[in-house]
């Protein structure tokens, strides 16, 4: 533990404090404690397979679920200046996730990309719209796909230096039966990914549905996130 906190001291940023906590019990249950006073929990990536990892209990799953704060994997590249990528419907757990999105973004000062599926249609981009106006430094660009979500979002982590998306709470083996989202991406992205669980609810659709359903956002068809248009 003090070498990974000595390697950790090392790469932060002036004036950022590192302190150590020691508490007893299982990591999960410990992570989701520390959620309540937390912006963000992040853990790394075990390298597990889907089915292994579900079957070994994996930290990730039960901390998405309970923690209140979203959760970070770390797992892939990092690649400075290339955008976030948020996956969205019009869901409210999808609002939360891209209003989270939102703030990563300004922090990093990148673009946005959000992925969404026809069906959802101009309803999630006018909503993206109105909720962009709190970051309006914020480039935000919408991707139209036909494709599986997950598969999508997938291929987007790749041109990406994180991957958002917003989870409903499924268990780690009920999500991959039932073709989670979340759990496709936590355990194959090629960048870190973000889960927004049911626990986080500061943000999201609610603040913008009324307005933003009344507002027209263009949205593209596009293959690659820097071939879209801007909403």
């Amino acid at each position: 533990m003090e070498e990974v906190l000595h390697e950790a001291r090392a790469a932060l940023q002036a004036g950022v404090v590192a302190v150590e906590v020691v508490v007893p019990g299982e990591p999960g249950p410990a992570l989701v404690a520390q959620s309540h006073d937390a912006a963000v929990v992040v853990i790394g990536d075990r390298a597990a397979g889907r089915l292994e990892a579900a079957l070994a209990g994996s930290v990730a799953a039960p901390l998405v679920r309970a923690a209140t704060c979203p959760v970070v994997i770390v797992r892939g590249s990092v690649t400075d200046g290339l955008p976030v990528v948020v996956g969205v419907d019009a869901t409210p757990a999808s609002g939360v996730a891209a209003a989270f999105a939102l703030r990563a973004a300004a922090a990093r000062g990148v673009p946005l990309v959000a992925v969404h599926a026809e069906a959802e249609g101009a309803p999630v981009g006018a909503r993206l719209q109105v909720l962009g106006r709190s970051h309006p430094q914020v480039p935000v660009r919408v991707v139209v796909t036909a494709d599986d979500p997950g598969e999508r979002l997938l291929a987007e982590s790749h041109w990406a230096q994180l991957v958002v998306v917003g989870s409903r709470g499924f268990g780690e083996l009920g999500g991959l039966v039932h073709g989670s989202v979340s759990a496709v991406l936590v355990h194959g992205a090629a960048c870190p990914v973000a889960v927004v669980g049911p626990g986080v609810t500061s943000g999201g659709w609610s603040d913008v549905a009324v307005a933003g359903d009344r507002t027209r956002a263009p949205v593209t068809p596009g293959s690659r996130a820097d071939g879209t248009s801007p909403v």
